[in-house]
């Protein structure tokens, strides 16, 4: 797909009318549609750009292929829409708001949805600003950048809801707001995995690089994984690096979690169900306090690693754990 000279809206209608005409897309004829460097504007409401399955989008390099649309009503329909067995890489998507919600990139009820060296990025949205929106959904986020911000109440990078299996790989996750929420990652009944990759969120009143909700499946079930990342909110009146509150297991091996208010927030939610357990290998927890925890039914494992500043409420228990000065700290994570 060419773009049109001098005229954006043209060549968002050009690269529509190249998605729709393709209709012999099948798991035995995969299609790929080309994209050549330029601006492709779909306009505002209903210019989304909805992928079929089996059809994969190519840009030529996420600095000069920019598909662009405003805001919408829904957060799922974004900017693109991705397809079961679909794949958009090499390009830049970007929503620009005006509407109740700004969403670059949204996949519902998919399976095998995927984004590979993506930009994604969104700010300006009345209600809420998600770049990337997940529901109930299956999809690979990988070696991309996603960016949230602008004026809005709620600014999250990446939602994950209604039992979606999201996985982030090496990718770097930002969201912003002056005056409201900035969350990188909001998973909420969901799996997320979080794989080399950084997460930060920077709010007016909390900012939480990533915060977990009514955490998914049964007690016990492992629904937050988190493996060689960072963590990281330290702007706003409130901020945890990671906050979870509900029912389920995180597990967090070989990665650093910063948060200005504390490294780690443990809590009582409206959503919890059953224990919530966060187990922690070679990890850092660094914050004003390293890790708080609010209420009862929750259990902090760690094994190696560092808490700055102590603890704040209970279960931990802790083997091979240092404090703030390096020294060895209890079994109970205390000095």
């Amino acid at each position: 797909v060419s773009p049109t000279p001098g005229d954006d809206l043209a060549s968002g209608a050009a690269l529509q009318a190249a998605l729709a005409s393709i209709s012999t897309n099948s798991a035995t004829n995969r299609w790929l549609v080309k994209v050549e460097p330029g601006i492709y504007d779909l306009g505002n409401g209903s210019g989304t750009l909805i992928m079929k399955p089996y059809v994969d989008m190519e840009g030529s390099g996420q600095a000069v292929t920019i598909i662009v649309k405003g805001g919408d009503g829904s957060p799922g329909t974004g900017t693109v829409v991705l397809a079961d067995n679909s794949e958009v890489r090499n390009l830049w998507i970007d929503n620009r708001g005006g509407s109740a919600y700004a969403v670059a990139v949204s996949i519902v009820g998919t399976t095998n949805a995927r984004m590979r060296h993506v930009t994604a990025t969104a700010s300006g949205g009345s209600t809420g600003t998600y770049t990337i929106y997940t529901n109930s959904a299956i999809g690979t986020i990988e070696d991309s950048t996603i960016i949230g911000g602008g004026s809005t109440p709620s600014s999250i990078g990446v939602v994950a809801t209604s039992y979606s299996t999201i996985t982030i790989k090496t990718c770097n996750v930002v969201a912003s707001t002056q005056s409201g929420e900035g969350t990188g990652i909001h998973n909420s009944y969901s799996l997320v995995r979080l794989i080399d990759s950084s997460s930060e969120g920077k709010g007016g009143y909390s900012g939480r690089g990533l915060y977990v909700e009514g955490m998914g499946g049964p007690p016990n079930s492992v629904n937050t994984l988190i493996v060689n990342s960072e963590l990281r909110a330290t702007q706003g009146t409130t901020t945890y690096a990671l906050e979870p509150a509900g029912g389920g297991t995180a597990q967090i091996f070989n990665s650093r979690l910063i948060g200005g208010t504390a490294a780690m927030h443990n809590r009582v939610s409206t959503y919890q169900y059953g224990t919530t357990t966060v187990t922690a290998v070679g990890t850092t927890f660094e914050g004003a306090t390293g890790i708080i925890t609010t209420g009862s039914g929750y259990e902090t494992y760690i094994g190696g690693g560092r808490i700055a500043n102590g603890v704040s409420g209970a279960i931990y228990k802790c083997s091979f754990v240092v404090g703030s000065s390096f020294d060895a700290l209890t079994s109970t994570c205390t000095p």
